[in-house]
């Protein structure tokens, strides 16, 4: 497969993608692809500096060597450049000039698998991923960031009515920053390192009538330490046509690398310096997820989905303003007035999803989908970011309908609507 095109903000784009069957049991598909975008237009007579051009290129190799492991090869390789417009507010005290810059971005990964299947119902799949990422610009000059994972899963049947499907994995990241006046990250090297292991157990009470599924993820990191998120469902089936679940979950996001320990140093309110900066005791955001649904196929042809949702956040991050200091650099000597990454937020979400399909015919499937959503967020009276403002982030109505005709000779013809509803 080839395909290139270009245009006035498309200046090239072309993909290549060639497969074969090497044998019976392998196959191999190796890419590339390449894009060059041209500038945005800013202000009448001033373009916004944002050309950005990427190249990238990999392959992929299956191998089957017998009906119980199979194995699975793949990388890629890529670099790129993307301009774009800074402020010269913190080199230059007060001085709020323009200036172009380049970021350089490239980098390669690796990854493979393989599956053994010990019988018809036991089957164990082993990973292993290797990424290396390498940016390069002005305010942050050069960082490097290399992922090493290793993931292990294992599936089985436990008598008649339990799967259980176990495994863990280990993840190390290394990165290395160098800083800039702008942007420091402390210390400028670390080791980061998550450790997982999970379990899930499905569970048929009544076959083909109720079904529970329960498990839970553990995870030790250098962050926050260990975090717990368990999970637990429901499925019943009344009759083949009906269906009813229930679902309650505990997840978490952990402190990225950034709200740890960067500082950026925002501008200069004459002698006294803005910092954002990072800060080591802050927590994992939580949430507590209920969802409740009904499935139905009121005909054979008629197919109808409802959701109900309802969750809970806490400790959402938010920034909160230090206390000020003093220092030197850098020069001339000036006040700092910071602000810190803290867990002063709360929150929560709730709505509905509607999902509906009809074979009108055939050849002709109509389908409709239609969201309510609403976010409720709350925040201590001392914080300084406006962390209300997010709730304006996402529409509160979405719909669509959807239109899938088959046509003679293998041609197709779809029609879609949408509507989503004004942000704040």
């Amino acid at each position: 497969m080839v395909s290139a095109g270009m245009g006035s903000e498309e200046r090239g784009i072309g993909t290549f993608r060639y497969g074969e069957e090497l044998a019976k049991d392998k196959t191999i598909r190796v890419y590339g692809k390449y894009f060059n975008r041209d500038d945005f237009a800013g202000k009448p007579g001033e373009s916004e500096a944002d050309s950005w051009d990427g190249s990238r290129g990999g392959f992929r190799m299956d191998w089957k060597k017998s009906e119980t492991n199979a194995f699975t090869f793949q990388g890629d390789v890529y670099k790129g450049e993307s301009n774009e417009r800074a402020k010269d507010n913190v080199v230059s005290g007060s001085s709020t000039a323009s200036f172009n810059r380049a970021v350089k971005i490239d980098g390669v990964n690796f990854l493979s698998r393989w599956k053994h299947k010990n019988s018809k119902n036991s089957e164990m799949t082993a990973q292993f991923y290797f990424d290396h990422v390498s940016r390069r610009g002005a305010t942050t000059k050069r960082s490097l960031i290399d992922t090493y994972d290793i993931d292990f899963q294992h599936s089985f049947q436990l008598g008649e009515k339990q799967k259980i499907i176990w495994g863990g994995g280990q993840r190390f990241v290394v990165d290395s920053f160098e800083d800039s006046v702008a942007i420091q990250l402390s210390p400028s090297s670390r080791l980061n390192y998550i450790t997982s292991a999970f379990i899930q157990d499905d569970i048929q009470i009544l076959p083909n009538l109720l079904k529970f599924t329960i498990g839970s993820k553990i995870e030790l990191n250098n962050y926050t330490g260990i975090e717990v998120q368990p999970s637990a469902r429901a499925l019943w089936t009344p009759d083949p046509k009906h269906s009813f679940w229930a679902a309650v979950s505990r997840a978490v996001r952990t402190p990225t690398r950034a709200e740890d320990s960067i500082r950026i140093n925002s501008q200069f309110s004459g002698t006294t310096l803005i910092a954002l900066i990072g800060n080591d005791l802050v927590k994992s955001e939580e949430v507590l997820a209920l969802e409740l649904g009904y499935r139905t196929q009121a005909k054979k042809n008629v197919f109808l989905d409802v959701a109900l949702f309802h969750n809970f956040y806490n400790n959402l991050q938010t920034r909160e303003q230090g206390t000020a200091f003093a220092e030197n650099t850098p020069s001339p000597a000036h006040n700092v007035s910071p602000f810190n990454e803290t867990n002063e937020g709360s929150g929560k979400t709730y709505g509905v999803e509607l999902f509906g399909k009809w074979d009108v015919q055939e050849n002709w499937q109509l389908s409709a989908g239609f969201t309510y959503f609403k976010l409720d967020l709350d925040q201590v009276a001392t914080s300084t970011f406006v962390f209300e403002n997010a709730e304006g982030n996402d529409p509160e109505f979405q719909w669509n309908i959807r239109s899938h005709l088959s046509l003679p000779h293998s041609f197709e013809f779809d029609t879609y609507l949408y509507f989503v509803d004004a942000l704040d």
